[in-house]
């Protein structure tokens, strides 16, 4: 959500090598690797992605609308509101078992 590219780019790239470096860290930690260890769990990741990418996109998207109008309409805004914590709650459940 972030536009401007001199902010996205360098705070993206400290997230994406700090989920390397974890995911470095964890694979010194066990003798075989996670997609050998971890089938189920990826077998379930694999299987919600595409409605987690779809619910994701939801999310964001009513996240800008909210931004847009939260100080134009508070009813809308309120119930834009209402429509983001419930997306998230159902990425949370979505991601309970998959991380």
């Amino acid at each position: 959500m972030v536009t401007d590219e001199k902010i996205k780019r360098p705070i993206l790239g400290m997230i994406l090598q700090e989920y390397e470096r974890s995911l470095d860290e964890l694979a010194k930690m066990f003798d075989q690797p996670r997609e050998k260890r971890r089938l189920s769990q990826l077998d379930n990741m694999k299987r919600r992605k595409r409605a987690l990418g779809s619910l994701h996109q939801l999310q964001i998207q009513n996240l800008e609308k909210w931004r847009k109008e939260r100080d134009l309409n508070s009813e809308n805004s309120e119930a834009l509101i209402k429509k983001i914590m419930e997306i998230t709650t159902a990425l949370a459940n979505g991601l309970k078992n998959t991380g």
